[in-house]
């Protein structure tokens, strides 16, 4: 459980995640983040047109992604990932929405 107690005690142990909008010419994008909470870097940032329970999934894909690619990924069981999108979006703890990877979710 992470409620407001974002401190982590290494890498990869607490993700924090959230989404926004941002209005251009051509109509409205969505980004989604993900924040590492010991060094505080984005570790995850896709861009869409639409919001949708992919679009918050892909954060966490590329968050995964760019760990394994700085040579840092994350261990099963380790991670506990908080985001305050996932009601918005209709994400759920259901077989239909598991984080991937060994991934915990957190309230």
């Amino acid at each position: 459980m992470v409620g407001r107690d974002f401190v982590a005690a290494a890498p990869n142990r607490c993700w924090g995640a959230d989404f926004t909008h941002v209005k251009t010419w051509a109509g409205v994008v969505y980004v989604a983040f993900v924040v590492d909470t010991l060094s505080r870097r984005i570790v995850g940032w896709p861009a869409a047109t639409v919001k949708g329970a992919a679009f918050v999934l892909g954060a966490l894909e590329m968050a995964i992604g760019q760990r394994e690619r700085d040579q840092q990924p994350f261990r099963p069981g380790e991670l506990i990932h908080r985001g305050d999108a996932g009601s918005q979006l209709g994400l759920n703890r259901s077989s239909q929405h598991q984080l991937p990877g060994g991934i915990v979710g957190a309230r």
